[in-house]
């Protein structure tokens, strides 16, 4: 099977033929929805290399779920532990069906040693990472919370939205508190911006399902200044 990856990921960095020599290390792992890849707190070691899916990584604060990223195919998970040899900072979960490459700690750090290209990307996609999360909390730093909220929206209608005849389905399953975390608001607070959002008729909420009804007035919100 054949797969194009965004150019910010890891894959996405690499020169064809070592992505493709990197995508035959290490074993064939798949994850259904819902499923843990790795556990915040555990000692293990192994690095997985996203080849399809969507996965969130998630963080535990003040007894709540707090969404720290989502990774999508051409992204590793799992590295720093790896090279470190310290217990797992974050847990990270299946948003649906996702196909890995499982590799050992001492393959990933070999495949880093040994090929200078794939050491070259890994630190291509760290620097993207933190520019990604740097930009993020200046974006949501002073805002009001209604802004904070249509601009982690619009931001994941942008990256993960699957065009449909109701609008721009956000194709990642989120909970309540992950969305909260995010927009650095509270849950009581989400749900009010939520119901003001389905009654404006700018998006459709179910059960972790987000639909995106009016892209230009969401991006309108996220557009404003406080």
């Amino acid at each position: 099977m054949s797969y194009t990856w965004p150019l910010y990921t890891f894959l996405g960095h690499l020169p064809a033929p070592i992505a493709e020599q990197a995508t035959r290390l290490g074993s064939p792992c798949r994850f259904t929805t819902q499923e843990y890849l790795l556990r915040e707190g555990e000692r293990s070691d192994d690095v997985f290399l996203l080849l399809r899916g969507i996965i969130k990584v998630i963080g535990r604060s003040d007894d709540r779920d707090v969404l720290i990223s989502l990774r999508v195919g051409g992204d590793v998970v799992g590295d720093l532990a790896a090279l470190s040899g310290q217990q797992r900072i974050a847990t990270v979960m299946a948003c649906h069906d996702v196909e890995t490459r499982r590799l050992s700690a001492m393959t990933w750090r070999s495949l880093l040693r040994d090929q200078p290209e794939a050491q070259a990307a890994y630190t291509r996609m760290l620097g993207d990472r933190l520019c990604a999360a740097t930009r993020r909390q200046v974006d949501l730093a002073g805002c009001r919370p209604l802004v904070r909220v249509a601009r982690i929206l619009a931001e994941l209608g942008q990256l993960y939205g699957r065009r449909t005849p109701l609008g721009l389905e956000i194709d990642v399953a989120l909970t309540q508190p992950e969305l909260a975390a995010a927009a650095a608001c509270s849950e009581s607070t989400l749900r009010t911006i939520l119901r003001e959002l389905r009654e404006a008729r700018i998006l459709s909420t179910e059960y972790r399902r987000l639909v995106i009804l009016d892209p230009a007035e969401l991006n309108r919100l996220a557009d404003t200044d406080t």
